[in-house]
């Protein structure tokens, strides 16, 4: 059903979210060291942000998501084909855009205290 596929999806993202700042293999063009972690958004989203410190709280001016996984693809242009960096970038958008809905409504502003959403 529609429900468990949605459920299934949240639950597999949920427990591959990074849970703390971690160094990635590749340098950015400019040979800085990069750093993935999840990234607030407005409007209570998230995404996975490549940052250019430890402790991820200085955002790549350089790289996004998008343009890391595009890089990453490039060393295996012979194996993958031109175009693979760009469809595992698209699957990657795609999904954190769909989390993001999924999660919408838990993004009720309310005091702090606990409710049942359902009621």
């Amino acid at each position: 059903s529609n429900e468990e596929d949605t459920y299934d999806t949240m639950e597999t993202w949920m427990e591959n979210w990074p849970t703390e700042c971690k160094q990635l293999n590749l340098p950015d063009y400019y040979g800085n060291t990069l750093y993935l972690d999840v990234q607030p958004l407005p409007e209570g989203n998230m995404t996975l942000g490549i940052y250019m410190d430890e402790k991820c709280t200085i955002i790549s001016p350089y790289m996004d998501l998008e343009a890391y996984i595009i890089q990453m693809y490039e060393q295996y242009y012979y194996y993958y084909g031109e175009d693979k960096g760009s469809e595992v970038a698209a699957y990657y958008a795609e999904a954190i855009e769909t989390w993001n809905e999924k999660m919408s409504t838990f993004k009720t502003c309310q005091p702090c205290r606990a409710y049942n959403l359902f009621a």
